[in-house]
Parts: structure tokens; C-alpha cells; sequence
């Protein structure tokens, strides 16, 4: 899954994203979507300084398809011009 970050930090939009997810877990919205609290995405290696950070996420299938569990990468590109990479 690519993001592409236009505006605030990878930080901002990790704590946005996972607080999402988190409140999703506590509190569904009745739409048969099961999230759970595991969901949040977590930092792999990647290549800061050109502006490239990389998340992985494990989520349950909510149907029977042979196995447990997917698996999601996701790779977010600051996209702003001039800018200087923030923190994550």
C-alpha cells in the first residue's frame, strides 16, 4: 500500500493511523468489521533520508481462505517539495 504525505510528519500520521485503528478495536461500528488492537502499524527499515518510510501491518481474515492472518506493507513518500524530512 503506498501513501504519499503531503502535509505534518511520518510520526504525526503513525499516531493518527494507529489511534484510529485502536479506537476502532474499542469501540466498532457495528459494520461487521472486526479490528483489533494488533492491527497498528509497525516501523520496518527504511530509507529516511530520501523521504521513504515503510510500516507493516498483520491483520485476522474474516473469512476462511487457508490461512490465519495478512499481511500489509505499506510505503509512505513525503511528496511536499523543498521540504526537509521530519521525524518519524
Amino acid at each position: 500500500m503506498i501513501g504519499y504525505l503531503q502535509a505534518d510528519t511520518p510520526s504525526h500520521w503513525l499516531e493518527e493511523i494507529n489511534g484510529w485503528i485502536l479506537e476502532l478495536a474499542h469501540n466498532p461500528l457495528g459494520d461487521e468489521c472486526i479490528w483489533d488492537g494488533t492491527e497498528i502499524l509497525k516501523s520496518i527499515p527504511d530509507d529516511e533520508s530520501k523521504g521513504i518510510f515503510s510500516y507493516r501491518s498483520v491483520h485476522k481474515r474474516t473469512v476462511d481462505s487457508g490461512k490465519d492472518e495478512v499481511e500489509i506493507q505499506h510505503l509512505w513518500v513525503m511528496m511536499r517539495s523543498g521540504s526537509a524530512v521530519g521525524p518519524r
